[in-house]
């Protein structure tokens, strides 16, 4: 239980928020009469700190922000490219402008096969063959789809030139390494090797 009383406790508080006078006049005391005290320094220079500290926040907050506006920005804008080429490419499809491997009006009767069965009695490319075979419209639809998926690593190396202006050279190694695990994934080993 407590033996003091709320009034004390209150005092306390109060006193305890409230400057100490107990200090000679050279340090800001009673009697320094409006002159600068160390004290006053001190506080300047933590309140200096709090403001460098902030301004670097606020710098590596831009800084953060310039990679990724351009990283937006190529995505935003790709995606827009491949949005309006997915539907130019199957309104070429669904048109018949271009033959394609399979008739758009044949199409329904292979929608329930598994991909095996569909590859065997359409004779649909696999893997990257389908790049051989581009005069098909079918087959052109691809692209769109090749597109979107390889927009990232462009996004990837196009923020690359920030971290290395900045001399961030462990996230240009990362990047880099992003990269080539990209491509890797990407690369058409099987047209290589033709």
């Amino acid at each position: 239980m407590n033996t003091r009383g709320n009034s004390d406790a209150n005092d306390d508080i109060r006193q305890n928020d409230q400057p100490s006078n107990n200090l000679p006049p050279s340090a800001g005391g009673a009697g320094s009469a409006g002159s600068p005290s160390s004290a006053d320094a001190a506080l300047a220079a933590g309140q200096s700190d709090q403001s460098s500290a902030a301004t670097a926040e606020q710098a590596m907050a831009i800084a953060d922000a310039e990679e990724n506006l351009r990283y937006g920005r190529i995505m935003g804008n790709g995606m827009r490219v491949i949005f309006w080429l997915m539907i130019i490419v199957f309104a070429v499809y669904i048109g018949g402008l271009v033959p394609g491997r399979i008739s758009f009006k044949n199409l329904p009767q292979y929608w329930g096969l598994p991909a095996s069965q569909y590859v065997e009695q359409t004779g649909m490319p696999t893997g990257w063959s389908w790049a051989d075979q581009l005069h098909y419209s079918d087959v052109m639809t691809y692209i769109p789809a090749v597109l979107l998926a390889g927009l990232s690593m462009v996004c990837v190396a196009a923020i690359m030139p920030i971290y290395a202006r900045r001399g961030e050279r462990a996230m240009v190694v990362i990047l880099l390494l992003q990269l080539l695990v990209m491509l890797s994934a990407a690369v058409p080993w099987s047209l290589l090797s033709r």
